[in-house]
């Protein structure tokens, strides 16, 4: 720790001096351990050289130069310790023991899918000669201006999706549920690894064991439908699929910002492999 001069008119910036003007505490209150949340106000040179120190030692720094003044904030995060200790004897965390914080969103969004996709339809579709034969029919008195001539008594949603397509609607939307865990911590815990070129398919519960989410992002994750309608068709399985890994190091302050999102929808086991 840098020496500390406390002057009555404040720091000087003309030399390598600053002073801390406030300290606040949270005990765990976001499930993300024990925060000291520091600042600190001085000479832009003394907090430059300062933050190495604070860099080094896993702490995240922001520096505002916008004032005669230069302001730091400085973030401890780890094992809990005294509060009212002196900032000198508190813990600073060390690589590799940085807990992170993290956010949890949820977002809807829409896909469309083919009128054959819809449940009611493929299992009519089962009970004709085929099921390609079945798209084929209708899709090709469509294409002919044609009449179709399926049984409309044994297959009326034959009938109905002909209509669909002859006055030119081909698809439905449907709502898909991504999840996105937001992590910012420090650069001396490392990088996140690249994301595998064929990511697995996980459970729910899998997913929320391996990225340890908390109850209350569990609670809120949704559930494969229980309509017999809507269960997955052989090879598939509900589940969440990942869809994007991002990662981002701000070097001035030693932090990473990482975001990964999965998609609970129907996957092709015959493509990803499925963790249970």
């Amino acid at each position: 720790m840098a020496n500390i001069i406390f002057s009555p008119n404040g720091p000087n910036p003309s030399n390598y001096d600053y002073i801390m003007v406030s300290r606040r505490f949270e005990n765990s209150g976001s499930g993300t351990g024990a925060v000291w949340t520091y600042v600190y106000r001085g000479s832009k040179d003394a907090l430059r050289i300062q933050s190495l120190t604070w860099v080094n030692a896993g702490c995240k720094v922001s520096i505002d130069e916008s004032g005669p003044y230069a302001t730091a904030t400085v973030i401890f995060n780890g094992a809990a310790s005294n509060p009212a200790d002196p900032i000198e004897t508190q813990f600073q965390v060390g690589v590799g023991l940085e807990t992170g914080t993290f956010r949890y969103e949820f977002k809807t969004d829409y896909v469309e899918m083919s009128l054959f996709s819809l449940p009611a339809v493929m299992m009519e579709a089962m009970k004709y000669v085929s099921v390609s034969q079945y798209r084929y029919d209708i899709e090709n008195a469509v294409k002919n201006g044609q009449s179709l001539t399926i049984n409309a008594q044994n297959f009326p949603l034959a009938q109905k999706i002909w209509a669909k397509l002859a006055r030119g609607q081909e698809s439905f939307p449907i709502s898909r549920v991504s999840l996105s865990k937001v992590g910012s911590f420090s650069g001396s815990n490392g990088l996140p690894q690249i994301p595998d070129a064929m990511p697995p398919v996980y459970s729910s519960a899998r997913l929320a064991f391996d990225y340890q989410f908390p109850v209350s992002v569990q609670r809120l994750m949704p559930r494969p439908p229980s309509n017999p309608l809507l269960q997955p068709i052989p090879g598939t399985q509900w589940g969440w699929l990942q869809m994007n890994q991002s990662t981002s190091l701000i070097e001035k302050s030693n932090q990473v910002e990482q975001t990964q999102t999965w998609t609970f929808a129907a996957w092709d086991l015959d493509i990803y492999p499925y963790y249970s």
